[in-house]
């Protein structure tokens, strides 16, 4: 398999030429400048972007790939605008996932990274006094590179991603198993934000939905709405009063029927259509399974959709999936959270056995962002001075 990027959109927009090959210590660190619909992009000169390095450039930041020539290792940036803390959502988003993906960053499966700031190009100076935030510089946060994504391995190599799925499927198991010891639920688990190397093994690098058992989930629906619709438990489509750690076996489960099938399970891209999805596949919800939803239209469009059968929808999805495979996904995928199975018995079927000789690990401490309410009490200047003080290295 070729060396691919880590994000799978490429850009096709036209941009100006790229910055000039050879390197001087005079322009090295200068700023260069890309138009992408409307939009400008600044990034250092020294990092060599050009138009297929950068992957998109939305609301959460620019994404691109450059080469670090001290390390001689490929690196993803993405980079986010002063802009983007104006947005009070998009600031704790950044703040919690700085604080959870440094929290686990010791775990082998889960990708280290580093934050500079650096001067933007895109700011006037008469602009800086009337502003509390904007001080001229935007963050860059970094990661290592790996050889692709477990998106691009269904993609591009179902053979490959077919007979590897058993390891695959356990380190990601015994990763959140490990996210779950320290009372923290992941809640946004994609094939895009699982890296996988050579030797295909995980890396995890974005926690920018996780929260804290002891924090209300209420609060957090809004931000939510953000994660991806096809790994979404059916509890968090509905907004049920509660969530707990059984959505996050939702969605290793649909990512587990992803690898199986070689392609992906739900297309769904609103929640009525992905009600519809997830009821031919598992069958019709009982209205006691969704009477305490919150959302009052979700919970009675999902009480009107055709009854579908319990039995055999995985099968018929999934023809070629083995009767073990079905048994975990049955375990896995259920419209209750409390009938899903657990993590630990997960690991103990037998379509782990060749893992049974490893030993499964705890954290041994448990981690809080504090105070819920103060945390949603932060504003857009509170939630930069923090990443810069507490995460910010010099480039």
């Amino acid at each position: 398999m070729n060396n691919m990027e880590i994000k799978d959109i490429i850009i096709n927009s036209s941009l100006m030429l790229p910055p000039p090959t050879i390197l001087t210590r005079n322009n090295r660190d200068d700023l260069t400048f890309y138009s992408f619909k409307g939009k400008s992009i600044s990034v250092p000169r020294k990092q060599r972007v050009t138009k297929k390095t950068i992957y998109t450039c939305d609301i959460n930041g620019t994404i691109f790939q450059t080469f670090n020539m001290h390390t001689n290792r490929l690196l993803i940036i993405k980079k986010i605008s002063i802009l983007q803390f104006k947005n009070h959502l998009q600031g704790r988003m950044m703040l919690r996932n700085c604080y959870y993906q440094r929290f686990f960053d010791h775990h082998p499966f889960v990708s280290g990274f580093k934050v500079s700031k650096r001067k933007s190009l895109n700011f006037q100076k008469e602009k800086l006094s009337k502003s509390p935030i904007d001080d001229g510089t935007d963050l860059y946060f970094e990661f290592d590179q790996s050889d692709f994504t477990l998106y691009q391995m269904l993609r591009f190599d179902q053979v490959t991603t077919r007979y590897e799925s058993p390891y695959i499927m356990f380190q990601l198991l015994t990763t959140i198993n490990y996210i779950h010891s320290s009372s923290v639920i992941h809640r946004s688990l994609d094939p895009k934000t699982i890296a996988v190397d050579k030797e295909y093994k995980i890396k995890l690098f974005d926690f920018s939905f996780s929260i804290s058992t002891d924090y209300p989930t209420d609060i957090f629906f809004k931000d939510y709405d953000e994660t991806p619709w096809p790994y979404r438990s059916p509890e968090t489509i509905i907004m049920l009063k509660e969530f707990s750690f059984s959505c996050d076996v939702w969605s290793i489960g649909v990512i587990f029927a992803e690898l199986i099938l070689g392609q992906q399970l739900f297309r769904g891209e609103n929640r009525q259509s992905l009600l519809i999805e997830i009821s031919e596949l598992i069958g019709t919800p009982t209205y006691d399974e969704c009477k305490e939803s919150t959302n009052s239209l979700a919970r009675n469009f999902i009480l009107n959709i055709p009854l579908k059968s319990r039995h055999g929808g995985i099968k018929r999805r999934i023809p070629n999936a083995t009767q073990e495979e079905i048994e975990l996904l049955e375990g896995m995928l259920c419209w209750n959270p409390n009938k899903r199975w657990t993590i630990d018995r997960i690991i103990r079927h037998p379509y782990f056995k060749t893992y049974n000789h490893i030993e499964q690990y705890k954290c041994g401490k448990k981690f809080s962002l504090g105070s819920p309410f103060d945390f949603h009490r932060l504003n857009a200047k509170e939630i930069k001075k923090i990443i810069e003080e507490d995460f910010v290295s010099q480039p």
